[in-house]
């Protein structure tokens, strides 16, 4: 099943080394760690790394906390994690019971005596994403499962990836409104726990306040890693690419264009150093492959940073103007008429990961191509956003796929059947005032377009 092996060196991997090891070190001392960066990218790319290098006896979940539109999914995709701990595997949550191998029919067993049935119909019924089921008592009930197993003596460790919805909103309503009272419920089994399990909560720079807040259920609680931006970026760059065959005075230029395009953020450097690569492969002279490789890259998410552009005028009334400021180095105070409105602006950018300061009134757009996509797509101080497109993808057997644009980072929610699919496509057609809807409903992959493949070749997997 899921293979943890270590594979070939990244750059994350390379940059990030001695945290990785840090943070294995804490982990198997079956400690809170919290890993924030500017990007929830990044510390997620980071958080895999560490969990890749476990001991290959722990028993290791990852939640994706991106794809839960509300708090009921929340609670199944934990349930569906804390289930999967027992099975060792969470891909087995995906597969007919009648192919399960002995040991994993009998781990469910094993699940069944310690809490009942309730849990495990809960999940064998469910599909990831999905509401149905979800709820406080089924959180708990997941709790008490996790607590139990890490008395067992086994090393478990459950990662929380992309957990900026984790944070309580006090000012505003969102998908995941009222976690903070299940976290709150995490915490009060946890400090009654024989033996505590590893739990790691990965995101962008807000998810501080899940351990610093005055009112956070786990405030003071465990470690906090910040992935600043790294010093010698562009060596690490270089290194790669001459273990790639490439000359080392071409290895170090391209490395030094590449660290100045990708502005600090390493999930863009290493978009752009694959394609550079590819671009030098089809004989783009050398001079030429760096810029080149940014322009494909530009053309390949004009469509997804069109859809984000978009949403960010869901988020607050100034948030396109004030990051399309931003994005051309332009202090971001005087949008609008009056002083509260770029504030309060910012705030919301800064709350969902679009934006970050390291300076006090010095703020960046925390993705590089999405801020060249602004300055470059922007027609009389306004970005041409167009009419938008929805996606449905059946990604396998009873499991659809809703996207908001043509691009997989912007799943809005997943559903059992096309036309619960197409309910939640109607509503939010509705709420943009008029939207395109297609659907692709088939396991043929000559009909996906090219972005969506992965959704299909991972739809067993999950």
């Amino acid at each position: 099943m899921a293979d943890r092996g270590r594979g070939v060196s990244t750059l994350t991997e390379r940059v990030h080394e001695s945290t990785i090891r840090e943070a294995v070190r804490l982990l198997a001392a079956r400690g809170l760690l919290t890993l924030r960066a500017d990007t929830a990218s990044e510390a997620v790319a980071v958080s895999r790394l560490v969990l890749a290098r476990l001991p290959a006896s722990a028993r290791i979940a990852a939640l994706d906390i991106t794809r839960c539109g509300s708090t009921a999914a929340f609670c199944m995709e934990f349930a569906r994690g804390v289930v999967s701990l027992y099975l060792g595997d969470r891909a087995w949550l995906d597969y007919p019971q009648e192919r399960w191998p002995p040991n994993v029919a009998e781990a469910l067993l094993e699940l069944g005596d310690a809490t009942g049935g309730g849990l495990i119909h809960a999940v064998l019924t469910s599909h990831a994403g999905d509401d149905d089921g979800g709820s406080p008592e089924l959180f708990a009930a997941a709790v008490d499962a996790l607590i139990r197993l890490s008395a067992s003596g086994r090393l478990v460790v459950l990662a929380f990836l992309g957990a900026d919805e984790l944070v309580a909103r006090r000012t505003r309503r969102g998908p995941l409104d009222g976690v903070d009272d299940l976290l709150w419920t995490f915490r009060g089994r946890l400090q009654h726990a024989i033996e505590e399990p590893g739990l790691i909560f990965a995101g962008s720079d807000v998810i501080g306040e899940l351990t610093a807040d005055d009112e956070a259920a786990f405030l003071g609680w465990g470690t906090e890693i910040a992935l600043g931006k790294m010093p010698h970026v562009a060596e690490a760059i270089g290194e790669m690419l001459r273990l790639d065959g490439v000359s080392a005075s071409v290895a170090s230029r391209w490395a030094a264009e590449i660290e100045e395009r990708s502005e600090g953020s390493l999930p863009t450097a290493e978009r752009l150093i694959e394609m550079t690569r590819a671009e030098s492969s089809m004989g783009t002279v050398d001079v030429a492959a760096v810029a080149v490789a940014w322009r494909r890259l530009r053309e390949a998410t004009d469509e997804a940073y069109r859809q984000q552009a978009r949403s960010l005028r869901s988020l607050d009334r100034l948030a396109l103007p004030v990051a399309l400021a931003i994005a051309n180095g332009r202090p971001p105070y005087g949008v609008g008429r009056f002083a509260s409105g770029p504030n309060k602006a910012l705030a919301r950018l800064y709350e969902t990961g679009f934006v970050v300061q390291h300076e006090p009134r010095n703020w960046r757009l925390t993705d590089p191509l999405f801020a060249s996509w602004l300055r470059d797509s922007a027609v009389t101080s306004r970005p041409e956003l167009g009419r938008p497109t929805l996606w449905i993808l059946r990604r396998a057997p009873s499991q659809y796929l809703l996207t908001d644009g043509a691009s997989l980072s912007n799943v809005r929610s997943t559903h059992r059947s096309s036309a619960a699919a197409q309910r939640a496509a109607d509503a939010l057609a509705r709420d943009a005032r008029g939207a395109d809807i297609m659907i692709v409903d088939s396991d043929d992959p000559e009909d996906f377009p090219s972005w969506a493949l992965p959704a299909l070749e991972n739809g067993n997997t999950t």
